[in-house]
C-alpha cells in the first residue's frame, strides 16, 4: 500500500477527481434487488464502464478498513442474498397463477 505522501504527490503531479468506496457500496449492490434499491445496479454498471474504459479518468479509493469490513461480513450478506432469492423463486409460480385465473396470463414463460 502506497504511503498518503506518496499518494498526495501523485495527485498533485497529475489531479483527478476521487472516489472512495465505503464497504457500504459493495453490500448494497450485492442486496439491491431485495431492498429494493435496484437502480443503484445500473449506476454501478455505468461506473465499472467508466473505471474500464478510462482508467485514467479517476482515482479509485479502498482502504484496507474497506476490505476488512468485507471480510466480515461477506458470509451474512451471501446468506440474506440467497434467502431472498429463494423466496422469489418460490413466489414466481404463485404470481403467473395468480394472473392466470385473473385471465391475464403474464406475457413471459412460465416456470415450472
Amino acid at each position: 500500500m502506497k504511503s498518503i505522501e506518496a499518494l498526495a504527490s501523485e495527485l498533485i503531479a497529475a489531479p483527478k477527481p476521487l472516489l472512495c468506496l465505503d464497504t457500504c457500496v459493495f453490500l448494497d449492490v450485492i442486496t439491491a434487488g431485495n431492498r429494493g434499491g435496484v437502480d443503484l445496479i445500473e449506476v454501478t454498471r455505468r461506473l465499472s464502464d467508466i473505471l474500464v474504459n478510462t482508467p485514467d479518468r479517476l482515482r479509485l479509493i479502498v482502504t484496507s478498513l474497506v476490505v476488512w469490513e468485507w471480510l466480515q461480513r461477506r458470509e451474512e450478506v451471501r446468506n440474506e442474498l440467497e434467502k431472498w432469492l429463494r423466496k422469489t423463486d418460490d413466489q414466481i409460480p404463485e404470481i403467473h397463477r395468480s394472473w392466470e385465473r385473473l385471465g391475464r396470463p403474464l406475457a413471459t414463460l412460465r416456470p415450472s
